[in-house]
């Protein structure tokens, strides 16, 4: 996340970008384009069920020139944009990284979670939107807020201990039908580009573009072994990662190359020390972690490799040792 002023944007840029129709896009589903929008209304929302404490959950409006939506909750690892005033009603924010949580697949209604922002700048006045209400179709905000936050205190809370095996990973047979669990029915395949700590009961399909061999690893908690493989669709890419019996169940299974439904595991924030790819999650898979082989005719034009283009002189703002 990068503070800037107004003069970050050339104006031609801002207003052009304004224009398009971004909060429509985000609801469709296109959440890969980065926008302008402007926050019309902010308000901290309590979440009794959740695990975390006394952690205060925002609810923001967010409009461009012809549409807005209130269906939208602000990640809490933003919440010190709020809390130092950086973020407020009509602030004009630049969206670089925002998902779309489905809240009921029969109606097709949704949540937004802005994960990460630009300041293009706080103290902004009122933008005339001449905007309508892009949600008409959508559940009541309160009803909607409620699923998404529950969501925030069932997931990712069980991520797997490392403990320690003596399993021979290379004596499994290496499709033993008894190791393949199938993805629940009604768990229909979401875009990578759209996993979160937020989804419930979400599963993904991808091609294997990456395999790691079976480390072994020793720590505080224990000693074990894992190992890791890339996942990737037309959409973006993520890296999975099995400990212990979970790296025995599926080890034999995973082929570079071959195609994999996933489900029923661990989102949690990427270890960028060991994680080089893009995606700001990872996924740890547990004991109740299914995977499907599948057909490769959907992915035969997926690319093995991927770019991310950037601009020379954003070069400068990256991390230290970044891949660029």
């Amino acid at each position: 996340m990068l503070k800037c002023d107004a003069d970050y944007v050339s104006m031609y840029y801002i207003f052009g970008n304004f224009y398009n129709c971004n909060v429509q896009d985000y609801l469709k589903g296109d959440t890969r384009k980065k926008a302008l929008v402007q926050i019309t209304d902010l308000k901290a929302i309590e979440n009794r069920q959740c695990d975390e404490g006394n952690l205060v959950h925002y609810r923001i409006t967010i409009a461009d020139a012809t549409s807005t939506c209130s269906s939208c909750i602000l990640n809490t690892d933003l919440n010190h944009l709020v809390e130092s005033a950086l973020i407020k009603a009509n602030t004009l924010i630049y969206i670089k990284d925002i998902a779309l949580d489905m809240v009921d697949d029969n109606t097709n209604r949704s949540m937004l979670i802005i994960n990460d922002v630009d300041i293009v700048q706080t103290n902004s006045g009122t933008i005339d939107h001449n905007s309508r209400n892009a949600e008409l179709y959508q559940q009541s905000n309160v009803q909607m807020t409620s699923h998404v936050l529950q969501s925030l205190s069932t997931i990712n809370r069980n991520i797997v201990q490392p403990k320690s095996s003596s399993t021979n990973y290379f004596d499994a047979k290496r499709h033993n039908d008894e190791s393949i669990l199938k993805p629940s029915d009604h768990a229909m395949p979401i875009a990578i580009a759209q996993i979160n700590q937020y989804n419930n009961g979400w599963s993904i399909k991808g091609i294997v573009t990456n395999k790691s061999n079976v480390h072994h690893y020793k720590n505080s908690r224990g000693e074990g072994t894992l190992f890791s493989f890339d996942l990737q669709d037309s959409t973006g890419e993520i890296q999975i990662t099995a400990f212990n019996n979970e790296c025995s169940r599926l080890f034999s299974i995973i082929e570079i190359g071959q195609v994999y439904v996933l489900a029923n595991a661990s989102v949690k924030p990427a270890n960028q020390q060991y994680n080089k790819l893009s995606s700001i999650y990872e996924i740890i898979a547990t004991s109740q972690t299914s995977v499907s082989h599948t057909s490769i005719d959907d992915f035969i034009h997926v690319p093995i490799s991927k770019y991310n283009f950037i601009r020379l002189n954003e070069i400068a703002m990256q991390q230290s040792d970044a891949y660029l």
